[in-house]
């Protein structure tokens, strides 16, 4: 696990009323690349941007968590600090990702999942947690 800030996108699908009205996908992904398809964006040179991990609108939050939380969990149960935070614009996937529903957990229940398991099969050593969730005042 390295030691540096790793930023990650997660492009939410298009929600039931972006459909209805036929609204086109905003970005496109390719590998850790995301461009923008509008067009204003492109003439000012600001259509496209690499992150260390980009994820399309097809992947799940299990997903994500294998390949971005898993390693800061695994981590954390070996002693070092690891922060997971969800930060963007309104409607953007954020509580989703995050928290899940009934059919797709969110990475909050997998990580939490994941620790445990992980304390169950580490021998000799004691564990003290403490888990902090913030949510914005809506």
């Amino acid at each position: 696990m390295s030691d540096s800030i790793k930023v990650a996108i997660k492009v939410r699908p298009l929600i039931k009323r972006e459909k209805e009205e036929n609204l086109p996908k905003q970005w496109i992904v390719k590998g850790n690349y995301i461009a923008s398809t509008d067009q204003e964006m492109k003439k000012r040179g600001d259509g496209g941007f690499n992150f260390d991990h980009i994820f399309d609108e097809s992947t799940s939050n299990k997903d994500v968590f294998d390949t971005v939380v898993k390693p800061i969990v695994d981590a954390a149960v070996n002693g070092f600090n690891g922060t997971v935070i969800a930060y963007g614009q309104t409607s953007s996937g954020k509580t989703f990702i995050m928290m899940g529903d009934l059919n797709e957990p969110g990475i909050i229940s997998l990580a939490v999942e994941h620790m445990f398991d992980a304390i169950a099969n580490t021998l000799r050593r004691e564990f003290l947690l403490r888990f902090m969730l913030f949510l914005p005042n809506i």
